[in-house]
């Protein structure tokens, strides 16, 4: 298994807890290799690795495959702040969308389970008083992101996450958007010291997957093949409240500990005209480049529809969680 972020990640402590329990539920004839901090795939080249067998698994982000189209669907924001509801809606219509598995099983993949980011966060080297004053700024973004905050007059730029640090640092970037654990996993706050909370109105930005060279998966027996699904239908189902949440809280302590506090950003009326006008062009955007491929809005409709379904009313924000601590 190859992952480019640490072992201490929530993503990371979610697939220890699946190597385990897959690894005892069939009695020790599946156990696993594990390599971490991108030392044999880098976060671009997850997905090739997988193809190619270099890893029989890999965490992936389909925001780093744009190629991985009908997977990016995942990668459209704002359109809810339930991540647990967002990731069971995913994983559904993976099981349910015969082109959306097609295009994984088409690269010799499949897909394990698609798990949630915790919502963005700004981590700026400089003060930020509204969002008006992002207009401007220049922000390591990636995927649905660079379009969400160019909508607000930013300028994405594109960087590797193992160089992001760097680039805050030397004053290549202002800030950089990121999900709160991965700001701390990557220490972003030495070098940009301000977090504000985006994904009070952008939401869901970015799904992640863990990826299965499907030579691997077939090699298993039938009862293997079954722990590994029964064994990823349970972990993503508890993924947000057992590994997620608990995370963001140790990352808000931690963070608080050194003086760094999670804010909101305004004016409201702002925020949600933002999040009205972006959503709406990155559904459209989507639907276009995915329109060879499938009954896009079709698709799309059947996303929102999984979401309604598995939404339990109930998402705080990163500021709140944070709040709380």
């Amino acid at each position: 298994m190859s992952s480019f972020l640490t072992e201490d990640h929530p993503a990371s402590r979610g697939f220890e807890a699946w190597m385990e329990e897959v690894t005892e539920r069939t009695d020790g004839a599946v156990t696993f290799e594990t390599f971490y901090n991108g030392s044999l795939c880098g976060a671009a080249d997850s997905i090739a690795c997988a193809e190619d067998r270099t890893a029989d698994i890999v965490m992936s982000v389909p925001a780093y495959n744009p190629e991985m189209t009908l997977a990016n669907i995942g990668s459209v924001a704002f359109q809810t702040s339930d991540l647990q509801a967002n990731q069971d809606a995913l994983n559904k219509l993976y099981q349910d969308n015969e082109d959306y598995r097609a295009e994984y099983e088409n690269r010799g993949l499949t897909m394990l389970y698609t798990f949630n980011n915790s919502m963005p966060v700004l981590a700026s080297v400089e003060p930020v008083s509204s969002l008006d004053q992002i207009a401007g700024m220049s922000l390591r973004a990636s995927g649905s992101m660079s379009t969400g905050i160019a909508a607000l007059g930013a300028n994405p730029v594109a960087i590797d996450p193992a160089e992001i640090y760097e680039s805050l640092e030397r004053g290549v970037v202002d800030g950089a958007t990121f999900p709160l654990e991965s700001v701390v996993d990557y220490r972003l706050t030495e070098v940009a010291p301000h977090v504000y909370d985006l994904g009070e109105y952008m939401g869901s930005y970015a799904m992640n997957a863990y990826t299965m060279n499907l030579d691997a998966f077939e090699s298993l027996s039938e009862d293997q093949q079954a722990v590994v699904r029964e064994v990823s239908e349970e972990i993503a189902g508890s993924y947000v409240e057992e590994f997620l949440v608990p995370t963001m809280e140790e990352n808000c302590s931690a963070l608080a500990e050194t003086g760094t506090t999670v804010e909101r950003l305004g004016p409201d009326e702002v925020g949600q005209a933002w999040a009205e006008r972006a959503g709406d062009a990155q559904r459209a955007a989507w639907e276009e480049s995915a329109a060879e491929l499938t009954d896009a809005p079709a698709m799309f409709d059947a996303y929102l529809s999984n979401i309604e379904e598995a939404s339990t009313g109930e998402a705080p924000t990163t500021a709140e969680i944070c709040a709380g601590v």
